[in-house]
């Protein structure tokens, strides 16, 4: 049997497909907790800290002390200077070569004392020794 070809067609036929996977949940191998900690351990071998009180408490408590003699050498050469007369914190910092932060913390600190206070001076403020309210 010969097909001619004004009779020929093309016949479609859809492949079948096959039915679609259910969708698959993926699951860490590990908890985030395991993997903080191995993250932790990596970071500590990468920086050299090999003993935990490098890093810890201990290392903060030493700094803090370092920071707390700092701020109270900077409070008594802030008194020295307050003893001559009230001055306006640009005028201390220029005088004892300390940055506005460590001024601004030792200064706060020394009012919470009662050792000093200000009284406000134009759009700023002159601090000077507080004899009134001393503890």
């Amino acid at each position: 049997m010969t097909i001619e070809p004004s009779q020929a067609r093309t016949v479609y036929r859809p492949a079948v497909l096959p039915p679609k996977p259910e969708p698959v949940t993926l699951k860490p191998k590990i908890t985030h907790e395991a993997d903080a900690a191995l993250i932790r351990a990596r970071t500590h071998r990468a920086w050299g800290f090999t003993a935990s009180t490098a890093s810890g408490t201990d290392a903060n408590a030493k700094r803090n002390q370092d920071a707390q003699a700092r701020r109270t050498a900077l409070i008594l050469r802030v008194m020295d200077l307050l003893k001559s007369g009230p001055a306006t914190a640009a005028e201390m910092r220029a005088a004892l070569g300390e940055t506005q932060a460590q001024l601004c913390n030792a200064l706060t600190q020394a009012k919470a004392q009662g050792l000093i206070d200000y009284s406000r001076w134009g759009r700023g403020a002159r601090w000077h020794i507080n004899t009134e309210g001393r503890q």
